[in-house]
């Protein structure tokens, strides 16, 4: 953004000012929530530095939907270097396919909200492509257990599409990652099962590695983690 806009040579600059009419006073107001404290100017000022690291995710979103058609075919690929639709940069300029590329962006804006805010996440509300007269359901309200792994499973997949555009070589390091394991398996059968009836929580009670080699086949079914006692130190045993 700040070589585009404004030419810097690096990113440590205040580009936001410059475009300020293009993202709305909405958006400017997260830029002067961090420069200012009960509306005085904040001395030292925030560096251009400091202001990336303290707005909001939902700044980022208002970016990428109020960027100019006519400059979207040189911004996005610069955003999402490995997108599909980089192969015909000028597609960035089409506003339905454009607002189709970043739609990821706002529904994980809205899920990251749900969290911060200590919002249940049982259920979740329909999802409509409001682009078309009427709306379009695109993804009905989650209804039970069943409806909202779905949605869960959504989520993730356009994490996974957000990821392999801008990266496809992080992407790949990601799907081996030890939290995405393990929200692989809390997503799961077993996974629930585990969290609803309480068994993740390790016992006080210490058994041999002598007991899990002889009764390992029912350990896994009883699907719950087990300490391991050893003559000098103990382990945990996960089942998944």
């Amino acid at each position: 953004m700040a070589s585009h806009y404004i030419g810097a040579v690096n990113s440590s600059a205040h580009w936001w000012d410059v475009v300020a009419a293009q993202l709305g006073t909405r958006t400017m107001e997260k830029v002067k929530a961090v420069r200012e404290k009960n509306g005085t100017p904040r001395i030292p000022a925030p560096s251009a530095d400091e202001i990336v690291s303290r707005v909001t995710f939902g700044f980022w979103t208002a970016v990428l939907g109020r960027v100019d058609k006519h400059q979207a075919h040189v911004i996005m690929p610069a955003i999402f270097p490995d997108h599909p639709l980089n192969a015909r940069p000028n597609e960035w300029k089409d506003s339905v396919k454009r607002k189709k590329a970043i739609s990821f962006a706002f529904e994980m804006n809205d899920f990251r909200n749900r969290l911060a805010h200590h919002e249940p996440l049982r259920k979740f509300g329909s999802i409509k492509d409001t682009s078309t007269t009427p709306a379009t359901l695109v993804v009905a309200a989650s209804t039970d257990l069943q409806s909202t792994r779905s949605r869960f499973a959504r989520l993730i997949g356009l994490y996974d599409e957000a990821m392999s555009s801008i990266s496809a070589t992080l992407h790949r390091d990601l799907l081996k990652s030890s939290w995405r394991t393990r929200l692989t398996f809390l997503l799961s059968d077993r996974g629930i099962e585990r969290y609803v009836n309480t068994k993740y929580a390790l016992s006080d009670i210490a058994t041999t590695s002598s007991y899990l080699h002889q009764n390992f086949a029912r350990v896994v079914k009883q699907n719950a983690p087990v300490r391991i006692r050893r003559a000098r130190k103990a382990g945990i045993f996960i089942p998944e």
